[in-house]
């Protein structure tokens, strides 16, 4: 009886130390925040717009679920219905916690609608989640003349991130 406690105790044990162990992570302090997501069409053509343009929609069916409000910024259609690119805020609590792991380049193998041999293809799209930034005060050059704006962050490749600015 005594050997049957110490083995469950040993798997207690285990199982509490992880617990303990993703406790001690020190939280992300981005976590509470609304996110800006980036949506690119990779390699694949038609085939890979058409799937960024699926990833879109989940994403945004995701956020409404979520009671999430989503906001479209920009984006570029193909003749198909595809998206080569999208980007859009989501607004709600815990959008950035829950979406920061979706960035990095999505893949999906498929026989496409634009396929007509049936053979199977491969297509990738680009996703990037950032946490929208705090606003900041921009003053221009003529005096008394004052902007409250928000910067949304862009990614354009792989080094380089424009900047959009929303002021009222």
């Amino acid at each position: 009886m005594a050997k049957e406690e110490l083995a469950t105790a040993k798997e207690d044990q285990e199982q509490l130390t992880k617990e303990i162990q993703l406790l001690l992570l020190p939280k992300d302090e981005n976590d509470d925040k609304n996110i800006v997501m980036e949506i690119r069409g990779g390699a694949g053509g038609e085939e890979a717009a058409l799937f960024a343009g699926s990833l879109y929609r989940m994403y945004t069916s995701y956020a409404e679920k979520r009671g999430w409000k989503t906001e479209l910024v920009s984006f570029n259609e193909t003749g198909l219905g595809g998206l080569k690119e999208v980007v859009f805020i989501v607004n709600g609590q815990g959008a950035y916690s829950r979406l920061k792991y979706e960035s990095g380049v999505h893949r999906v193998q498929r026989v496409p609608e634009t396929e007509s041999g049936g053979r199977i293809h491969t297509s990738t799209a680009t996703v990037a989640v950032m946490p929208e930034v705090e606003d900041v005060e921009v003053r221009s050059i003529l005096p008394m003349s004052k902007w409250k704006c928000s910067v949304l962050p862009v990614l354009m490749d792989s080094t380089s991130i424009r900047l959009l600015p929303r002021c009222v």
